[in-house]
């Protein structure tokens, strides 16, 4: 009931702070119950004018030929807001000292999503700026012919970029409960868990893209069979996915979830008889799915198990 009316009167209270911090109401702030009940009020309206600019960019027609719309009242309070969450930052920098405050993750999530927030303000701001003085041509031009050094581009891709790392932060607030709480703390854990796993993945895929790449690069003209569509065995993959470590890479790692032409795209043309190129494509392309899904993803589940399981059994003192 009281988390309640706090949520309620809050734009109240956060007024009456700013004004008179030093007063009975102000001084009701600092303590620490509230001021954490407050900062979470605050971060989910935060998070409520983010799903309302988002809902509003997809209705406006303007946003599909306007090189640099000028910001409206929601994205101007988003940027009141972030502007207001970085002031926090640097009080909290300032009052606890770098090495304290570099010890907590969640510093760092708030930094990352911040330094993110600036970089898309930044390249907003650039964009306005050249397009009212024509250095990007034409105010009003469709989409689809912008070019890819555009800055408001830019802008659009790191700006959605933060939104996941804003809505992920909503796990902080877990800490407030005693079911939730140790997940909190068991996921954090796993965050780890997964890097280890990552710094492994990457050698492993850097070993077999390296191999592929290598084995492929002079059939850069001839690999797939979506040259010829009266092929049985015609498919519509792009068939040069092998011949570059940077395709190699993209190919291998979307292979792990299936979303990749498989072994039809390590076959050479019809009028290529190198079955032993072929083969030995087959081979390293078995080997790198033993080697990531069977074995590296089942380590990472047991890795996370137990680091999951660790929380459990001391939920109460991890939580605590």
């Amino acid at each position: 009931m009281i988390i309640a009316l706090l949520l309620m009167v809050y734009p109240v209270y956060g007024g009456i702070y700013l004004l008179c911090p030093r007063s009975r109401v102000g001084r009701m702030f600092r303590a620490p119950f509230t001021k954490f009940i407050m900062q979470s009020t605050s971060f989910v309206y935060f998070l409520g004018l983010l799903l309302t600019t988002s809902r509003a960019s997809v209705n406006a027609q303007d946003f599909q030929t306007e090189r640099a719309p000028k910001p409206n009242l929601i994205e101007g309070m988003i940027v009141f807001f972030v502007l207001g969450m970085v002031w926090c930052e640097c009080k909290q920098l300032w009052d606890e000292g770098l090495k304290a405050y570099c010890r907590q993750w969640w510093n760092w999530l708030d930094f990352i999503m911040l330094a993110l927030y600036i970089t898309a303000i930044t390249c907003r701001a650039i964009a306005i700026y050249l397009v009212d003085f024509r250095c990007l041509g034409p105010v009003k031009m469709p989409r689809i012919y912008w070019p890819n050094s555009d800055p408001l581009l830019a802008s659009e891709s790191v700006f959605a970029i933060a939104n996941v790392f804003s809505f992920f932060r909503i796990i902080y607030l877990f800490q407030i409960s005693p079911y939730l709480g140790p997940l909190q703390i068991s996921l954090g854990n796993m965050i780890i868990d997964i890097a280890k796993f990552l710094l492994i993945f990457a050698l492993i895929m850097s070993s077999f893209t390296c191999g592929l790449s290598q084995l492929y690069e002079k059939y850069s003209a001839d690999i797939g069979l979506a040259n010829d569509p009266n092929d049985p065995d015609y498919c519509d993959f792009n068939p040069n996915k092998y011949h570059q470590m940077q395709t190699s890479a993209f190919s291998l790692f979307f292979a792990i979830f299936g979303l990749s032409g498989g072994t039809k795209e390590l076959r050479l043309h019809v009028e290529s008889h190198h079955t032993i190129i072929t083969t030995t494509g087959f081979l390293l392309f078995g080997a790198y799915h033993i080697a990531t899904i069977i074995v590296l993803i089942n380590m990472l589940i047991a890795m996370m198990s137990n680091s999951y399981q660790v929380i459990e059994d001391h939920a109460d003192m991890e939580w605590k």
